[in-house]
C-alpha cells in the first residue's frame, strides 16, 4: 500500500489519545484499498501510505471504524439533505476524511482536536475554505 514517492511522514512519537487516530485510519485505508470494498476513501488509503507508525500494535486490521465512518456519513448525508449548507462539528476528528467523503460543497465544517493532532491535519490534509479548525480538547470546559 505505500507509495515510495511520497514524502514520509513519521507519527511515531503519537502516544495516548492522539494515537489513537493512527487505529481508525488504519482500519479505514485497509477496508477502502479491499478490491471488493463498497467503503469509498482514496485519502485515507494514501494517508496510510504516507505515514510511519507501528500499526501492528492495534492488532490485525477490522472493519469496524469503516463500518463506523460509513454510518456517521450516511447520518451526515441525512441530516444536510434536511439542512443544506449545515454546519456539522467534529470532535475530536483525528485524521478523519469525512469532509472530502461527504463532498458537498455547501457544507461548513468545524474540526476540533488537539494540538499534535491539528498539526498533523494541517501537514497532511488539503486545506479548505469551509473547514475552520479549533486547536482545543472537546473536554476543556473553559469560556476563553
Amino acid at each position: 500500500m505505500p507509495d515510495d514517492r511520497r514524502k514520509r511522514v513519521d507519527a511515531t512519537t503519537l502516544t495516548g489519545v492522539p494515537a489513537t487516530m493512527m487505529w481508525t485510519l488504519r482500519n479505514r485505508a485497509v477496508e477502502a484499498a479491499r478490491p471488493d470494498t463498497a467503503f469509498a476513501d482514496p485519502l485515507a488509503v494514501g494517508l496510510y501510505g504516507t505515514l510511519d507508525y507501528p500499526y501492528e500494535n492495534f492488532g490485525k486490521p477490522s472493519q469496524s471504524h469503516a463500518l463506523r465512518a460509513q454510518a456517521f456519513d450516511d447520518e451526515i448525508r441525512a441530516f444536510l439533505a434536511g439542512h443544506p449548507g449545515g454546519t456539522v462539528v467534529a470532535l475530536g476528528e483525528g485524521l478523519q476524511t469525512s469532509y472530502w467523503r461527504i463532498g458537498d460543497p455547501d457544507i461548513r465544517w468545524l474540526s476540533i482536536d488537539l494540538p499534535e493532532v491539528v498539526a498533523l491535519r494541517r501537514q497532511l490534509l488539503p486545506d479548505e475554505p469551509n473547514v475552520t479548525t479549533l486547536v482545543v480538547s472537546a473536554l476543556d470546559r473553559t469560556t476563553d
